[in-house]
């Protein structure tokens, strides 16, 4: 189930995003969760949990810009910086140097993650996810809460 299907009558689902358990896995076994905003609440759905977080508990909300984990972009530029100027003796290594680069620079790409944490008086909730719309999220939560105020 997602949270389209906790959303109460009379609301409307403004954004929703999937986020993973494990972000950084090379197979991605599926989601873990979603989280949508609401007209009145963030509904953070994740198995059979769902935790129904009205907008006016939230005291601040954190977003993270996706980032790239640096260990496979080093190694990747390292490969390549390798390949370009190794050689000699070793010149079969420099070889396999030229076809691990752009495979760790694109499981790099691939690997981006960003991260929201949602603080509340009695819990934090932080998630990862690789895809774009966790941003969608924070920008309709932060629309309700503007409506809010006024």
């Amino acid at each position: 189930m997602g949270v389209q299907d906790y959303v109460a009558d009379g609301d409307e689902l403004h954004a929703s995003a999937a986020f993973q358990s494990d972000p950084y896995a090379l197979f991605f076994s599926g989601k873990a969760g979603e989280i949508g905003v609401t007209d009145s609440e963030l509904l953070h759905v994740s198995g059979s949990t769902v935790n129904m977080i009205a907008i006016d508990e939230v005291g601040s909300i954190e977003y993270t810009e996706p980032k790239t984990p640096r260990t496979y972009l080093f190694a990747g530029i390292g490969a390549l910086a390798f390949a370009f100027f190794g050689g000699g003796d070793i010149q079969g290594l420099a070889e396999f140097a030229w076809i691990l680069g752009p495979i760790l620079l694109l499981t790099a790409y691939w690997l981006r993650t960003s991260t929201l944490t949602i603080y509340t008086a009695s819990r934090n909730y932080e998630l990862q996810s690789r895809h774009e719309s966790l941003a969608d999220v924070v920008e309709a939560y932060q629309q309700r809460q503007r409506i809010d105020r006024a």
